[in-house]
């Protein structure tokens, strides 16, 4: 199945931020749980409303993340390196690590680097994650 964002509501002028507005960095998919994360950067209330709404008929449980106002996506704050392993800049997240999140092994990145994208990675599989070389020590 193939699906589109619904057109942006426009009603309150071009410049309106009803959206709904959903960026592919703010989308983290685990199973049958999303994160979609929400600095009002991106992504908004809206977006994740509807795509809360849309999934739920799939049987998926959409999770908000709120994020700090200078954080661009939930990408940029939480990658989910494999099954129960996470890159996470807590203080990145207003509400912390999502309950569902809570158990797994973390490795922290400090907030300096968020905006660096130390957090942004690539997970190819379970022993392989691509991550930028500036960031090494992130790996160790």
């Amino acid at each position: 199945m193939y699906v589109s964002l619904p057109m942006v509501d426009t009603s309150e002028g071009l410049n309106s931020e009803l959206g709904p507005f959903l960026e592919g960095g703010d989308v983290l998919v685990l199973y049958k749980t999303v994160f979609v994360g929400n600095s009002g950067q991106s992504s908004n209330d809206n977006g994740y409303r509807w795509l809360k709404t849309f999934l739920g008929h799939f049987g998926y449980n959409v999770v908000q993340v709120p994020l700090k106002n200078n954080v661009l996506h939930l990408d940029c704050a939480l990658s989910l390196v494999r099954d129960g392993l996470m890159i996470v800049c807590e203080e990145a997240l207003i509400n912390g690590i999502p309950e569902e999140l809570k158990n797994w092994d973390k490795i922290s990145v400090p907030y300096s680097d968020v905006s660096r994208l130390a957090v942004n990675g690539l997970p190819v599989n379970d022993s392989v994650y691509i991550l930028d070389p500036e960031f090494e020590y992130i790996g160790k």
